[in-house]
């Protein structure tokens, strides 16, 4: 899972063409060592699928981010952040591709997701929160974004997370 790791820090750099090969040698590994139920493999997928979105090869990252959401909510040991993680990459990756009311939907129902399956204090929560009003607000739904925004800044600030609360501010 090194390879996995090595992989993600570069794209997390802004390196994705760098980072691809690394996310792409790990899968096989992963799955031929760990079992392909494993959460690495999951996570590896939609690491993989991330940065394929990155590279503007979208359908091979809509597959394996379908197929990772997919994993994360049927297989054993895989978390609900995981799922929420997943399911907001993929509605970034439906925004980009033009579909806008579908990644909309799929955002809420990540959202609603984290809302009821995390503490109110999670940081998933009010940066879903900011993330999904953006999206509000780009579909001209701007009350509701202003809302949301109102709220992931409280929750934020009570929670004493400044870094979160600044974007919120900004935004």
């Amino acid at each position: 899972w090194v390879q996995a790791d090595l992989g993600w820090l570069l794209h997390e750099q802004g390196r994705d063409a760098d980072g691809e090969p690394f996310l792409r040698a790990a899968l096989p590994v992963l799955r031929a060592r760990l079992g392909d139920d494993h959460l690495y493999v999951s996570e590896t997928m939609q690491r993989l699928g991330t940065v394929c979105t990155g590279l503007g090869r979208t359908e091979e990252a809509l597959a394996l981010l379908t197929d990772a959401l997919a994993r994360y909510g049927t297989l054993p040991g895989h978390p609900v952040e995981g799922w929420i993680a997943c399911s907001g990459n993929l509605a970034t990756l439906r925004w980009k591709l033009g579909e806008r009311e579908q990644a909309l939907a799929a955002y809420r129902a990540g959202h609603a997701r984290a809302r009821e399956s995390l503490p109110a204090d999670h940081y998933l929560v009010s940066i879903g929160m900011t993330n999904l009003a953006w999206m509000e607000g780009e579909l001209g739904h701007l009350e509701v974004a202003v809302e949301l925004l109102r709220e992931a800044l409280a929750l934020s600030l009570a929670n004493d997370r400044r870094a979160d609360a600044e974007l919120q501010q900004k935004r």
